[in-house]
């Protein structure tokens, strides 16, 4: 059996670690602390994938340290996408790999012997979701498997609602249409994201069904210089509250970004490559608002409303960023001068901020793919 070895090891480590814990609130464990022993990046992967399902369908909790290493998906929480992510990794090595038996990667390996007290909390799989009838089309014609649908709002880990919940916004594909019942009310499976309710998604009408364009920011490192000044968008630090400006020098990793998508939503959270934290960029807001004149700023990624932004052409080779919590408003540059850590002003010199989007060449960038 393919990788069998490896599965049974990663198991026993999850294992292990809730025993260990005892209370079921894990410390920052690993699968080399738990396995004793150097794992591959395979074993890895799969370890971490045990953890990950379980967290989200409600089953252990986690360190905040750990969780920190289990988010793959840098959207600074562990949920379905990391899940998707951890997946598609162990089906890579696996094709990369189809040799690997029980028997190779046991061999003179330490015995692992798992022992859970009376104390230790009783660890469950989350069954499978009992899917008794599958169609592609719940009512006819508006929706069938394949369909690119847009959708915004909750979004489940089961299609019985257990596990936890994300908000999201944006084109996704659906992969899945089962019947709805008292148990199972959430019917249709939206790609790499979760379970929703066929009537949220239609809403009662036909969805828009369109295949989004190609993504071509989607984890690459981006350089961005406004239009206006010819300076880039740098931040003048790596701790949080930095301020966002317009510098002169581009040649350093103050102004280098990482664009990660956010869910399918053809958004992205903006990474600087110069913090070996998830730190990105951040509005600051007003009261709870999302705004005009609100100043943007560096900060650990905890705020998806303040930290989600749309990069959106605006012809010829320019773009505008927009908030995507509201697309009114976009990254504008003060002037043409050298903006400052101090200058947090929507008049400052060289700060950047927000203002409603217009289309004038202070909020228009050209993107250089690092």
């Amino acid at each position: 059996m393919k990788k069998k070895g490896k599965i049974v090891s990663a198991t026993a480590a999850f294992l292990i670690a809730v025993s260990a814990a005892g209370t079921g609130k894990l410390s920052a464990l690993s699968g080399e602390d738990v396995l004793n022993d150097s794992v591959d990046e395979y074993q890895q992967n799969i370890i971490d994938y045990v953890f990950v399902k379980n967290y989200i369908s409600g089953n252990i909790d986690l360190s905040d340290e750990f969780k920190k290493k289990l988010d793959i998906n840098n959207d600074g929480v562990v949920n379905i996408m990391d899940s998707a992510r951890l997946k598609q990794r162990i089906l890579d090595g696996s094709q990369k790999n189809p040799q690997v038996t029980e028997t190779a990667v046991t061999t003179n390996k330490p015995e692992v012997t798992v022992s859970v007290t009376e104390q230790a909390p009783a660890v469950t799989t989350v069954p499978q979701t009992q899917v008794t009838e599958v169609t592609t089309s719940v009512s006819s014609g508006d929706v069938k498997v394949g369909d690119y649908v847009s959708y915004s709002g909750e979004v489940h880990f089961t299609a019985s609602g257990n596990g936890k919940v994300v908000n999201v916004s944006g084109i996704f594909k659906v992969v899945q249409i089962i019947s709805e019942t008292s148990s199972q009310p959430y019917g249709v499976q939206l790609e790499n994201t979760g379970w929703v309710s066929y009537s949220k998604l239609t809403g009662g009408k036909k969805p828009v069904v369109t295949a989004p364009s190609e993504d071509i920011f989607a984890g690459k490192i981006l350089r961005m210089k406004n239009v206006s000044s010819g300076k880039c968008l740098a931040s003048t630090g790596t701790e949080n509250n930095s301020n966002i400006i317009q510098t002169e020098k581009c040649d350093s990793e103050s102004q280098l970004f990482r664009a990660m998508p956010y869910y399918n939503s053809g958004s992205y959270r903006l990474y600087i490559c110069s913090s070996d934290k998830p730190m990105v960029v951040d509005i600051v807001k007003d009261g709870e608002n999302i705004a005009e004149g609100c100043n943007v700023q560096l900060y650990d990624a905890v705020d998806p409303e303040a930290q989600i932004w749309k990069i959106q052409s605006a012809g010829n080779g320019k773009y505008k960023i927009l908030s995507a919590k509201n697309p009114d408003v976009a990254l504008t540059v003060v002037g043409t001068s050298e903006g400052s850590a101090e200058g947090k002003k929507s008049d400052s010199a060289g700060n950047v901020y927000l203002s409603k989007y217009t289309g004038k060449d202070s909020q228009l960038w050209e993107i250089e793919i690092s």
